[in-house]
């Protein structure tokens, strides 16, 4: 259901790794690119907002909510049609598509030496209202609540635990409970964070598609196993 923690503190090297980058280049089927992906203008830029993850699980190890598209197969996209027409009319089975990987964000990694003990991260659904001094998440560097961005300081709003994508439309007391739930297991804790004003301008224009649940999952923990729930076709499937 998890990754072991030697193969998750590799990954998260890895990730904050490719984050420092100008970009990195995916290999990816054209098809999905053209089909399971959703791609919104948000900030002048191309960004991932989800992707079907009900066909493309795989995905949530290559592909984040807030990556930023620089090129598809060496050609710079103006606007969301130039993309489309761009991978509907490449005619090869892979595509390269280049990004900017979560150029919004902070990734953070929190470790405490019992996992009774509470992680001090307050939330209000995935926004976090307030970091709890002195907590583990505290001495771990997550010491402020807020993103300081050269247009606003915001909350911090959570995208991704332990590697896994956090719904952008959810923001009921249910989801506080279930995202809490998903941070309750293990001494280790993964985050990824970005501005509020970003997430929510995602999830406005992510909600205006006519199939944007297909691209939002809802991860909840039932009975001590992860479900996808799939909020449209009102499927569930194992993790």
């Amino acid at each position: 259901m998890c990754r072991n923690v030697f193969f998750s503190s590799l990954f998260f090297s890895v990730l904050k790794s490719e984050q420092q980058r100008r970009s990195i280049t995916l290999s990816l089927p054209t098809e999905f690119i053209h089909n399971n992906i959703a791609f919104l203008q948000v900030k002048n830029k191309i960004c991932i907002a989800g992707w079907r993850m009900w066909e493309d699980q795989y995905l949530e190890d290559t592909l984040h909510v807030g990556d930023e598209v620089c090129q598809l197969n060496n050609m710079i996209p103006q606007n969301i049609d130039h993309l489309k027409l761009f991978s509907k009319q490449y005619a090869k089975e892979m595509s390269s598509l280049e990004i900017r990987l979560l150029p919004e964000a902070s990734v953070f990694t929190c470790v405490r030496t019992d996992c009774r003990e509470d992680w001090g991260i307050h939330l209000d659904g995935p926004k976090i209202r307030y970091i709890t001094p002195g907590s583990s998440a505290s001495q771990c560097g997550l010491d402020c609540p807020m993103a300081v961005t050269t247009e606003s300081t915001v909350p911090w709003c959570i995208t991704e635990i332990n590697f896994k994508p956090v719904s952008l439309i959810q923001e009921d007391k249910r989801s506080t409970q279930r995202l809490l739930k998903r941070m309750d297991d293990g001494t280790k804790l993964y985050l990824v964070l970005q501005p509020l004003d970003f997430v929510c301008e995602m999830s406005r224009k992510l909600k205006m598609m006519a199939d944007w649940e297909q691209y939002d999952a809802d991860v909840c923990v039932t009975d001590g196993l992860v479900y996808i729930s799939y909020l449209k076709a009102g499927l569930e499937t194992k993790w």
